[in-house]
């Protein structure tokens, strides 16, 4: 096991410019609707075709539904990322942000695809800005969130964080289970819990934390895939995802290796262990060695497994519409500026 400490090195400096967005956040509403419309809006690419919302799209159960995310998508041209976009549902329940543990919190995670140079393309947070000075709704929207006149990227790390933490899945089926109603599930399900309880998979996919554990683990799919992804330190380590919203949110694994949560269940059942080119059965060498048994499972067993990540963790699901869509209109944002045109 690789244990990713969650970080205090990180930069005093960032930490400071954050506390200060902090509190200069005037209006809680206006800052969520602030990151609402930024999360959505293609302007903030440079290809003016790319939001977050093109691989966290809430009809995708906040992902993308490929195996692995499209930046600059430039009219289904884009560029194909290394990894699976993870939902961003509970987001804010997860420490360290991303596959590979390299932000440190959801401010930090919101801002870095702006400037990726194959998700949004720019080539410095300041252009992104300049950008969105130009234009005047999102000049009354950082006023209204703020309190004052100023669209700086500090200011847009944190709106945006505002608004995915509040894409929250709760009061599934395990939920209400874990709460005292042993009604919540059916036989199966319940089956399906016992299962995962009795080999151990809920020591990483904790149920105090969201269903996972905020540390990075080699589960043998780099190797088994051959995607030369380094992970975490080099270790081909990935962080433990959450198994909220499952039935939505497939592929599954870092790079999208599985297409069907059966597949999940063989790889760990089977130890990990797969057949290389030469027919030779292998693993991993720096597997992680919680992941490294062999347990036998009956098709009723994998059936009753299935049903409960698919179905126990599905819980009220948020959706949002986009507020750049035909025929929406956006809400009025109360600040006012003679200097500032009315429309956008």
């Amino acid at each position: 096991m690789i244990k990713q400490t969650i970080s205090f090195s990180i930069s005093i400096i960032v930490i400071a410019v954050l506390i200060i967005a902090v509190a200069q956040a005037q209006d809680v509403k206006w800052t969520k609707q602030l990151g609402y419309e930024l999360f959505f809006d293609k302007r903030i690419s440079s290809d003016n075709a790319t939001s977050c919302a093109s691989c966290h799209h809430p009809d995708k159960g906040w992902s993308d539904g490929r195996r692995k995310a499209i930046g600059m998508i430039n009219n289904g041209m884009g560029m194909e990322g290394s990894f699976n976009s993870p939902t961003i549902l509970n987001t804010r329940f997860k420490l360290p942000q991303f596959w590979d543990g390299r932000a440190n919190g959801l401010s930090d995670q919101a801002i870095q695809p702006i400037t990726n140079p194959i998700e949004m393309g720019n080539a410095s947070l300041n252009q992104v800005t300049t950008r969105l000075n130009q234009i005047p709704r999102y000049r009354r929207l950082f006023a209204a969130a703020f309190g004052s006149y100023g669209i700086t990227s500090t200011r847009m790390a944190y709106a945006l964080a505002s608004f995915e933490g509040d894409i929250v899945s709760i009061n599934a089926p395990i939920d209400k289970y874990l709460a005292g109603d042993k009604t919540a599930l059916t036989i199966k399900q319940k089956r399906g819990w016992q299962l995962v309880n009795h080999f151990g998979c809920v020591k990483c996919h904790l149920p105090d934390n969201d269903f996972r554990d905020g540390i990075v683990h080699n589960t043998g799919i780099t190797a088994r895939s051959a995607d030369n992804l380094l992970g975490f330190r080099g270790r081909r380590a990935f962080s433990t995802p959450t198994w909220r919203e499952l039935k939505r949110t497939a592929p599954y694994m870092h790079n999208g290796f599985f297409s069907k949560i059966d597949d999940v269940i063989d790889h760990y059942s089977n130890g990990t262990r797969y057949h290389d080119t030469n027919g030779n059965l292998t693993h991993d060498p720096l597997l992680d060695a919680r992941v490294f048994q062999v347990f036998k499972l009956s098709k009723d067993d994998k059936e009753s497994i299935k049903d409960f990540l698919l179905n126990a963790t599905a819980g009220e699901y948020p959706y949002v519409r986009d507020p750049f869509a035909s025929n929406r209109r956006r809400s009025d944002v109360p600040v006012t500026d003679s200097n500032i045109a009315e429309s956008n």
